[in-house]
């Protein structure tokens, strides 16, 4: 009998092995939570034992460890890393500037093993796409409207302080155990490394089928708070109809040959939703941004237009399992909340524009493989207040039919056909998306703008 040989095969893993110490025993990490191609993502114990989510900033693309250390798989693309490392950090800070109950704060950046990790709050609950996985899971009209309130409000704030979020959709909205939407993984580090090495675009994905407005394929065109906006409807018209809207670049090709737009509206075709709530779904789910709301503040006044319905008040909400107030003490609640909220926005202008020396609480700080720490002390941004109307929510009557969901399909650029939009009946020569874009886009008004015009190419 001839005897084999058999050699042990080293495994090697890109991920963090439980148990292993971060930022000096601060951290103990627990278990690899998911990849998200831009970074590896852990549940972690800080020094108070209490559960945190630690990011790592782990392209797996151009990336690979040996033991705890990170390192690159190529000399050439050593710049390339060293970007995603200096705007992941970036990131992070600007995470962390903002306190709002809807978005996930960021409260710790740090760099070791030759990258950068941030720790964040530790959600109970699961994501959006998670639930509408789960075929025992139901989102009741009652939950969509409380859900799109909230979010919506969260995206003003985000947009008062002049960024964007840029990758929203059902995987990136938590939902914790209490039923409130919570925002988190922002997409605006991926757009700067794109900006800075074009080579890398693909590879980080940046782009959702189904979830992403047509301006996130076309380069040069403009990103505005109205692509956010398009991101939340996206969202919203999967809970509402149980699958995720048609690719907005193949609708925008499909329009410009003549033939009829892929999206069918939801206006109309479910029940159980106050007047003019799955209108303004479809509106912001309108392919050019001018078409959409250009601000969440604007969708919140469509929603507060006609509150009249024939939907008794919320005082129960079974889904969720937890019990709500009367519409009569929200409305209370919510008046005197604003008023407080406005009293102290103008006791807060009034100090931080009379005080030059002017600091928050949470610091960063940043820990430098090859020297000290680093001590950012993160200065509240202003943002522009914007009144939003007071919320009510409405019982349902008749529930909404789903069908198991589709997962989100991250999907790379492709090249996109010479299309026209011109008129369908006198065949015009073909154009390209870009000059199309280049005479339908619109400027956002200034309040509601960014500077940042972040695009992705065509290949």
């Amino acid at each position: 009998m001839q005897m084999v040989n058999v050699h042990k095969v080293q495994e090697f893993s890109d991920k963090l092995p439980e148990g292993t110490m971060l930022f000096n025993g601060e951290y103990t990490i627990k278990k690899f939570l998911n990849d998200g191609g831009f970074g590896l993502t852990y549940l972690a114990s800080d020094g108070l034992n209490r559960n945190v989510v630690i990011k790592e900033c782990f392209p797996k693309t151009i990336c690979r460890r040996s033991q705890l250390m990170v390192g690159i798989r190529s000399k050439a693309q050593m710049l390339e890393f060293s970007n995603m490392v200096e705007f992941f950090i970036k990131e992070a800070v600007k995470l962390s500037k903002l306190k709002h109950p809807n978005i996930v704060h960021v409260h710790h950046v740090f760099e070791e093993n030759a990258t950068a990790y941030m720790a964040m709050d530790y959600v109970t609950g699961s994501d959006m796409l998670t639930l509408l996985d789960n075929p025992n899971y139901k989102f009741e009209p009652a939950d969509i409207v409380e859900i799109t309130h909230k979010t919506l409000d969260a995206m003003g704030y985000i947009h008062a302080t002049d960024m964007l979020h840029r990758d929203i959709s059902p995987d990136n909205i938590l939902i914790d155990k209490r039923g409130e939407p919570k925002i988190i993984d922002f997409g605006a580090s991926k757009e700067e490394v794109s900006k800075a090495s074009r080579a890398l675009s693909a590879q980080l994905q940046i782009v959702k089928e189904g979830y992403s407005p047509q301006e996130f394929y076309i380069e040069g065109s403009k990103q505005t708070p109205a692509s956010d906006l398009y991101g939340i409807a996206a969202s919203l018209y999967h809970c509402i109809t149980g699958q995720a809207p048609p690719n907005s670049n193949l609708r925008l090709s499909a329009v410009a040959q003549g033939a009829p737009d892929l999206y069918k509206p939801v206006a109309g075709n479910f029940k159980g939703y106050p007047a003019n709530f799955l209108e303004s779904i479809d509106k912001n789910m309108e392919l050019f941004p001018q078409g959409r709301s250009q601000s969440a503040g604007e969708w919140l006044e469509m929603l507060s237009g006609d509150t009249k319905s024939n939907l008794a008040p919320i005082f129960a909400n079974k889904t969720a399992g937890r019990i709500l107030p009367s519409v009569g003490f929200k409305l209370a609640a919510a008046t005197a909340g604003l008023f407080v909220i406005m009293s102290g926005a103008a006791t807060y202008t009034h100090l931080y524009l009379n005080n030059p020396d002017r600091s928050e609480d949470t610091i960063i700080s940043v820990n430098k493989p090859n020297g000290g720490d680093t001590i950012i002390v993160n200065e509240t941004p202003v943002a522009k207040i914007e009144t939003l109307p007071v919320r009510k929510v409405y019982a349902t009557e008749t529930p909404v039919d789903k069908t198991i969901s589709r997962p989100v399909k991250k999907v790379s650029v492709t090249a996109m056909p010479s299309i026209d939009v011109g008129d369908k009946s006198n065949p015009k020569p073909s154009r390209s998306i870009a000059e199309i874009m280049s005479e339908l886009a619109l400027e956002t008004p200034s309040n509601n703008s960014t500077s940042e015009t972040t695009t992705l190419p065509v290949k």
